[in-house]
């Protein structure tokens, strides 16, 4: 029953810093994109609307 126990804590533990690695992972992936988007929004000329045309295009 102890070894279970024991067992048991351990497997908690160790997820418990899975989670922890994971979430602090995913926050800097967040970060990253989101310099990434501001950077790219800095960076990126964007081509002026057509006008409609007029007709067929045949």
């Amino acid at each position: 029953m102890k070894q279970r126990l024991a067992k048991s804590a351990t497997a908690i533990g160790d997820l418990t810093d899975f989670r922890a690695q994971t979430l602090a992972q995913l926050a800097a992936q967040h970060d990253e994109i989101t310099r990434i988007h501001r950077q790219a929004d800095q960076t990126i000329r964007y081509l002026p609307n057509r006008t409609p045309t007029i007709g067929s295009c045949s």
